[in-house]
């Protein structure tokens, strides 16, 4: 969900970007202005789990403790990004190995086409044996027609969040709408937060916006009120809001985010922990209770929350400023692809941020956001290709990036394309 403006110190970087999207409150000061962000956990059906490619169920580790380490690689016939569990652990070309250390256990597998928008499907893996390196081939083939709406809806929900999580936020609304169009409320959700923001679009459209969320509103209050997580956080993030039938109140919203960390859900958990270290919703500010559930929502492998950790250190706002912790957690965001974490790190070597001033390593962090199709990072690139920081001055290479930023919603982009 999208959370209101709160913090001076993030007015630095609208003079590079002009979009990213704030799931949470502690941070984002101007952030509408500046960033494009997905506002949700996925939800997968019981049956039909599967985002552009794959999907096995978690399950226990059957009785073993301790389970050993094993080294599993993955390797794909078609090009694509991985999830695991939900976090993006990377994207692999068709033919390419991805080598990740698993413990021994089952595990949701999901992979999302970078080359079409067409749904796939892949048989479960299992990661069984201890010690020896498994080897998981994903043969991707399209998804056969005749599904449930629920369980369409609910596939094109996790395929807007997929989509949403590498940055590319036209084919996330797209997405979400065909979801909202099944009548799954988590994608109405979605896709009114989308246009109340003008996120992938060009411009806002309120009247669209109220229209998904309205329609939103009575399914997640019901699954709320049955104990719903996800529904939970999203109730409590319309009552912040104040959006569609919900009045604007913060003493409901606290008590809709509670439900929902304490339910476990790791976009809550993070939340909460937001709201006790800058002191919102009515709450005492405390940041031994802030980190403590900002860690549990890390320790559930949210990489947004690593964000969110390392910008609490950079801003030394509510933690003490740490350039040091700022940058380890960013890169723990970064080995998760997180769009933010690449993004931040660019900035900071570009701008001398906390370490030596090297456009080199800048353009490494910038062109890692910008292959996962990521507006802020491909207006970096464009900055510099334009300006010659670190490459050589290229106004057609920069053109280029300007035009793919604006493509995925960067207005700054959009208006330099214009005089170019």
């Amino acid at each position: 969900m999208i959370t209101g403006s709160r913090r001076a110190w993030w007015m630095r970087f609208t003079s590079i970007i002009i979009f990213k999207m704030p799931r949470f409150s502690l941070f984002f000061s101007f952030l509408l202005a500046l960033t494009n962000y997905r506002v949700m956990a996925q939800v997968l059906p019981q049956e039909h789990q599967n985002t552009d490619s794959v999907v096995v169920k978690k399950k226990a580790n059957n009785g073993v403790k301790n389970a050993s380490t094993v080294l599993v690689k993955i390797m794909p016939d078609a090009d694509c990004s991985i999830y695991i569990d939900g976090e993006n652990r990377g994207n692999i070309k068709s033919g390419n190995a991805l080598r990740l250390s698993l413990k021994t256990g089952e595990y949701e597998i999901k992979a999302v086409s970078l080359k079409s928008d067409s749904d796939f499907i892949v048989e479960d893996y299992k990661v069984t044996t201890a010690g020896e390196e498994q080897l998981c081939k994903l043969t991707l083939q399209p998804i056969i027609s005749g599904r449930s709406n629920i369980a369409m809806g609910e596939h094109y929900f996790n395929q807007g969040h997929a989509f949403q999580d590498s940055g590319n936020l036209k084919k996330a609304l797209d997405s979400y709408e065909k979801g909202a169009a099944l009548g799954n409320c988590y994608a109405q959700c979605e896709a009114g937060s989308f246009y109340y923001y003008g996120l992938g679009l060009r411009e806002r459209d309120s009247l669209q916006a109220v229209g998904y969320l309205k329609s939103a509103y009575s399914k997640i209050k019901e699954e709320a009120e049955h104990g719903n997580d996800m529904a939970q956080y999203f109730l409590a993030k319309m009552y912040e809001r104040g959006w569609s039938m919900v009045p604007k109140d913060s003493v409901h919203a606290l008590y809709w985010l509670k439900k929902s960390a304490d339910n476990g859900n790791k976009f809550g958990e993070c939340e909460l922990g937001d709201e006790y270290l800058c002191g919102n919703l009515g709450l005492i500010e405390d940041t031994a209770q802030g980190l403590d559930w900002i860690m549990k929502s890390i320790q559930q492998g949210y990489s947004f929350a690593t964000f969110i950790l390392g910008m609490n250190y950079y801003s030394g706002v509510y933690l003490h400023k740490d350039y040091s912790k700022c940058m380890y957690w960013l890169k723990k965001g970064a080995d998760r692809c997180s769009s933010f974490s690449l993004f931040e790190l660019g900035y900071m070597y570009r701008n001398g941020v906390g370490v030596n001033a090297d456009y080199k390593e800048a353009l490494y962090w910038f062109k890692k956001g910008a292959d996962q199709g990521y507006g802020p990072s491909e207006f970096a690139l464009g900055d510099m290709y334009l300006n010659g920081l670190g490459v050589e001055k290229d106004s057609i290479v920069a053109k280029e990036y300007y035009r793919k930023a604006c493509d995925n919603g960067s207005r700054s982009a959009c208006d330099i394309l214009k005089t170019k």
